[in-house]
């Protein structure tokens, strides 16, 4: 009897042991399994939302930064088929030739409802745009791609205005009084890009777009890394001896992933500044939020301390992690899968398009690292 519940003793713990090793390999391979699927989901999923050819939001606007966004994906992700596809029906919707001194300068409207006609152009809709067709053009050895994009960065640095240090690329054009706007953001400076297609040298003038655009990011840095999103060069009349830029942000409240995006675009000019950026978002980890009180980080009313990042924005926090900080990037890994899992469930966010696009955009990232 004794050697009977040995026997069985024995068989039960092998028994214990193999559902042990079985079930220590099988829920590594789950999650493997369900990560190397989040992407191919998610993209059919925005696919599927998609009508004539754009991607509607759920008050019914189409916004172009989310179009512009799935190009740049796709070009991560080497598929030219889903590129000519987007592009074809993009450029239906959003193009707007203008005349800035140049018969093929091309603007990207920012947004508009279908059926009625464009109102202003939007700079940073235009430079992505541009940056998404050249790297198409280079990727897939496209000579129109190319001249496609220089007509774009043409209308984008029409923008520009004023020098020194009121040297601005303005953030819109109305096309229909055709007056440019007296401002201008942050997020619509792209000096790495801008660099690229100086070294090319198809557009002469993106040299000097370049320089400026660099210094404009360097002045609108705060002292923690972050920038301030706004800049009006009319605020001279008001301090006309101050010796500090023209940048502000309005009621001193900044969007923590919108310094992501902007550090992202001035990596190689000044990767100083994008580790600063970096290395705050680091300290606001786990509990990020999705604004704070300029540098000073004081705390937001409950109800804005209670909204953490979004998706989309903490994709880029994820991408610039991926550049500089790989421990950091592995730590949020787990966090932005989720998410996905999360926009995979729930689709009804006025925004879910546009999370959902800059995350694809940061897998394809994640997947280029890995090879």
């Amino acid at each position: 009897m004794q050697g009977f519940l040995c026997a069985r003793g024995y068989l039960l713990g092998m028994l214990l042991l193999l559902a042990g090793l079985f079930w220590g390999i099988a829920v590594p391979l789950e999650g493997a399994l369900r990560e190397e699927t989040l992407r191919e989901d998610l993209e059919k999923a925005l696919l599927l939302r998609m009508k004539e050819g754009v991607l509607p939001r759920a008050s019914g606007m189409v916004y172009a930064v989310d179009g512009a966004t799935l190009l740049l994906y796709a070009v991560e992700s080497e598929n030219l088929p889903l590129f000519e596809n987007l592009w074809e029906s993009f450029r239906e919707v959003f193009v707007v030739p203008v005349d800035f001194g140049g018969s093929d300068a091309l603007t990207i409207c920012w947004k508009k409802r279908p059926g009625e006609p464009p109102d202003a152009s939007g700079t940073t809709e235009t430079v992505l745009t541009a940056k998404a067709l050249w790297k198409a053009g280079h990727r897939w050895g496209r000579q129109d791609f190319l001249e496609q994009s220089l007509g774009f960065l043409r209308g984008y640095l029409g923008h520009i205005s004023g020098e020194g240090r009121s040297w601005q690329i303005r953030n819109y054009y109305n096309y229909g009084t055709r007056a440019f706007a007296t401002n201008s953001y942050a997020l619509g400076y792209y000096p790495d890009f801008l660099a690229e297609v100086a070294r090319s040298g198809l557009l002469p003038e993106a040299k000097e777009a370049e320089v400026n655009s660099l210094n404009f990011l360097r002045n609108a840095a705060l002292p923690n890394g972050l920038f301030a999103s706004s800049f009006d060069p009319e605020l001279r009349t008001l301090f006309p001896d101050s010796e500090v830029s023209y940048h502000f942000s309005p009621n001193f409240r900044i969007k923590v992933g919108d310094s992501a995006f902007i550090a992202l675009e001035m990596l190689r000019g000044d990767e100083e500044i994008p580790r600063k950026t970096l290395g705050y978002l680091r300290t606001l980890w786990p509990s990020m939020p999705d604004t704070i009180y300029g540098f000073l980080s004081f705390p937001l009313s409950p109800e804005d301390a209670s909204r953490g990042i979004s998706t989309g924005h903490l994709a880029a926090v994820y991408r610039l992690a991926l550049e500089l900080d790989q421990e950091f990037a592995q730590t949020i890994r787990p966090v932005l899968y989720r998410r996905g899992e999360a926009l995979l469930k729930d689709r009804s966010g006025e925004a879910w398009g546009w999370d959902a696009a800059n995350l694809l955009l940061a897998l394809a990232r994640e997947a280029r690292e890995v090879r």
